[in-house]
């Protein structure tokens, strides 16, 4: 099962026991950005709840501070 909104942050379930987040950002390398999707990704984890982000290039997006 696959569920996507129309040009934003989208949610899907790869397995049935790991969630993937896919987020989009301006700059996804961004030191800032890895940061924060370290920290969702480990607040996730203490709730049990196994979760991989994917970041993704946003193009039309302003740049991430």
């Amino acid at each position: 099962m696959t569920e996507r909104s129309a040009g934003g942050p989208w949610c899907f379930l790869e397995h049935a026991d790991t969630i993937t987040i896919g987020i989009k950002a301006a700059t996804p390398d961004a030191a800032s950005v890895q940061a924060w999707a370290a920290q969702l990704r480990n607040r996730l984890k203490r709730r049990g709840w196994p979760t991989q982000i994917e970041l993704a290039q946003g193009n039309p997006l302003a740049a991430d501070e």
